[in-house]
């Protein structure tokens, strides 16, 4: 099995207006892994293990 670590990052706007959703968690279902927005919408969830 092969594995590689990485990142996830992103923003979360409100899909009307467009603003940044201060706070949201944002997660990566089936795992632990999260992370929670912040006051411009953005996050990073670290350390994503992906198997080939």
């Amino acid at each position: 099995i092969l594995a590689q670590v990485g990142k996830i990052a992103g923003k979360v706007v409100d899909m009307e207006t467009k603003e940044p959703l201060i706070g949201a968690n944002v997660i990566i279902e089936g795992t632990l892994l999260g992370a929670s927005t912040d006051l411009n919408g953005n996050y990073v969830i670290l350390t994503v293990t992906m198997l080939f």
